[in-house]
C-alpha cells in the first residue's frame, strides 16, 4: 500500500471538492487564463484517479478474493481520467505524462 499516494488523493479530493472550479472574477476571464488553470486541477484528477485505482483494487479484492484483479484495468484506469475529464480541452492542453499506475 502507498500511503504517499492516498495522501494525495486526499489532498486533491479536498481542493477539488473546495477550490477546483475557483477562477476569479468572472469579468476577467478569457481563453488563455481558462487553459492556465487547467494545469492544476488536471493534476489533481490524476492524483484522484491513482488512489481512486488503489481503492478500486481493494474492493475488487474483496467482492473477488480468489480472483486477482484484471492487470489491464489496473495499468490503464489511472489513465482514462485524464480524457474523460479534460476530453474538451485536451487539444488545447499542454500534453501531460502518462500516469504510474504502480504510485
Amino acid at each position: 500500500m502507498d500511503i504517499g499516494t492516498l495522501h494525495k488523493t486526499r489532498q486533491a479530493r479536498n481542493w477539488i471538492a473546495h477550490e477546483g472550479a475557483s477562477i476569479g472574477a468572472i469579468w476577467s476571464v478569457d481563453r488563455d487564463r481558462t487553459l492556465q488553470q487547467a494545469v492544476e486541477p488536471r493534476t489533481a484528477v490524476t492524483d484522484l484517479a491513482l488512489g481512486g485505482n488503489i481503492i478500486s483494487q481493494w474492493c475488487y479484492g474483496l467482492a473477488q478474493p480468489h480472483d486477482p484483479p484484471p492487470t489491464d484495468w489496473i495499468n490503464g484506469y489511472p489513465d482514462t481520467a485524464d480524457p474523460w475529464v479534460f476530453g474538451h480541452l485536451r487539444g488545447l492542453l499542454p500534453k501531460q505524462a502518462p500516469s504510474s499506475a504502480s504510485s
